[in-house]
């Protein structure tokens, strides 16, 4: 082995150790965001206390927005290393790793070794990617899955070998079971814009490889139509129609994703612009394995990102899946550029090294002002202020839909519970391994349920003062802006025994007396 070559194994194996240690030393830096991570979270948590793992619920509520691929791993991770923040973010931090592995291996084989490190370093490093490491969603896993199943697809033509086409039809299955169609779209525009066609898929399996699919990605709803015969109208018009003709809360303007392409680009905006629009001429640079690369690689970038901007229901998070084939395309270009003085080239370790210090210590300052980051901050520190062991939450509701009478707490212990109050992140914070829930009085649930109050029994106002006339004693989390109506409410005494943040949305922690 040369002395150069031995200096660049060295120098590719200190910067996946900068990487991961950049990565994984800041998973539990702050508290869990509010509402997603919370809600997250407490399905998960309540999957893992209860044993239920095919319904997912919160606060004993079936929420059947996601598929539960992501929550399975979240409970597994808790139950595993604990109630605590890393271990929430832990699955997508390891899915986000496997994105990496997947896009250098396939940079390699279709554009060479160069290509593969300059993709790896530009995903690693672009801020889109970097701030979805290091939140629990759904996207992450999803976006392993999609690139699973291109790189699998990679494999399976280099030389038709039955292993490759048997992991690209389990990631389709794993795909579904993360996020329903849509992953399936993405893969389905690279490889069908990619081939001109379904040629992509012949000699891949599809009297067995289908069905394969169809038996790990569908067996869920399956299960779950036989427990619930209205569940597959409310997923299909509601939950899928809704999110594409009306938004359901989400929605924004066509050109919404322009901007949030331009800046998750970032700091590498520039080469992916010009990698995009390098023109016909450069792709035919390209041996024929790289032009048919670059056309999946298109394709499964553009018909995606068109098929996001129609939708009504839009979210930044959506363009994740698309960021590894961007890395891709803009290697591919960024390599194949003669090197000189001054090319962009040069500085690709300096810039990613000051974005990845950038990124701590953005964190670091994050961690220092969760109070004062608006409604999506943790109150991890007015939890933690609090004594969880003499906590009681209500139990958790049996069967496929909850009891529609009020939430039932047990006789013993200081009582829990929210008012006006949307933390899910509270119930994981005091109740941990407990098989109970933080229900919230005074109106407020899931938009899912909001318009639903004859099947999804809603804790009001009322249900608080009659739950206050068996009880001596309540503890209540609410928001400041709230505390003179809980007030007027309880008709009790009231004494606040722990706060955090400022202003009228500061967290409060009440403790009601009679």
């Amino acid at each position: 082995m040369s002395p150069a070559t031995t200096k660049s194994r060295w120098a590719s194996a200190v910067g996946a150790a900068i990487l991961v240690l950049s990565l994984f030393a800041t998973l539990g830096s702050r508290g869990l965001n509010e509402p997603d991570e919370g809600r997250y979270g407490e399905i998960a948590r309540e999957m893992l206390v209860t044993g239920d793992y095919l319904v997912p619920r919160i606060k004993g509520v079936p929420h059947y927005a996601k598929p539960p691929l992501t929550y399975w791993a979240v409970a597994g991770s808790m139950a595993v290393f604990g109630f605590e923040e890393w271990a929430l973010r832990l699955p997508g931090a390891l899915a986000s790793l496997l994105v990496l592995a997947f896009v250098f291996d396939w940079a390699r084989r279709d554009f060479g070794q160069r290509v593969g490190v300059i993709a790896v370093l530009g995903l690693a490093t672009s801020f889109h990617f970097v701030a979805m490491q290091r939140i629990l969603t759904t996207d992450m896993i999803m976006a392993a899955t999609v690139m699973m199943a291109l790189w699998a697809h990679c494999r399976w033509r280099e030389g038709g070998r039955r292993m490759f086409a048997l992991l690209f039809w389990i990631a389709l299955g794993l795909a579904f079971l993360t996020k329903g169609p849509v992953p399936i779209l993405v893969v389905l525009a690279a490889l069908v814009g990619g081939f001109r066609g379904f040629a992509g898929f012949r000699g891949l399996g599809l009297s067995w490889g289908l069905p394969m699919f169809l038996l790990l990605g569908a067996s869920w709803y399956l299960a779950l139509f036989r427990l619930d015969a209205g569940l597959f109208d409310g997923l299909i018009s509601k939950e899928i129609g809704g999110r594409v003709t009306s938004g359901l809360g989400r929605s924004k303007p066509w050109w919404y994703f322009l901007p949030v392409l331009l800046l998750g680009t970032l700091p590498w905006t520039y080469l992916v612009a010009r990698a995009t629009f390098a023109g016909r001429a450069w792709s035919k640079s390209q041996s024929d394995r790289g032009q048919l690369a670059l056309r999946i690689l298109a394709h499964g970038c553009l018909w995606p990102f068109v098929m996001f901007s129609l939708s009504s229901s839009k979210l930044w998070t959506y363009l994740l899946p698309l960021m590894p084939m961007l890395a891709i395309s803009a290697a591919a270009w960024v390599s194949s550029r003669p090197m000189k003085s001054g090319h962009p080239r040069a500085g690709l370790l300096w810039i990613a090294i000051a974005t990845l210090t950038l990124v701590q210590v953005g964190l670091l300052v994050a961690s220092a002002n969760e109070d004062r980051l608006g409604h999506n901050t943790s109150y991890r520190e007015l939890f933690e202020s609090l004594d969880r062991n003499e906590l009681v939450g209500a139990a958790i509701p049996r069967g496929v839909e909850p009891e529609l009478d009020p939430p039932r707490f047990s006789a013993s212990g200081l009582a829990v519970l929210t008012f006006r109050f949307r933390s899910p992140s509270a119930a994981i914070y005091l109740l941990q391994d407990r098989a109970e829930y933080l229900p919230n009085y005074g109106g407020g649930s899931l938009w899912e349920f909001a318009a639903d109050r004859k099947r999804h029994r809603l804790p009001l106002g009322a249900d608080l003062v009659r739950l206050l006339s068996t009880r001596n004693r309540l503890l209540v989390l609410t928001k400041a802006k709230h505390l003179e109506e809980l007030k007027i409410l309880a008709n009790a005494s009231v004494r606040i025994v722990a706060e955090q943040g400022e202003g009228k949305s500061r967290a409060l922690a009440v403790l009601l007396e009679r």
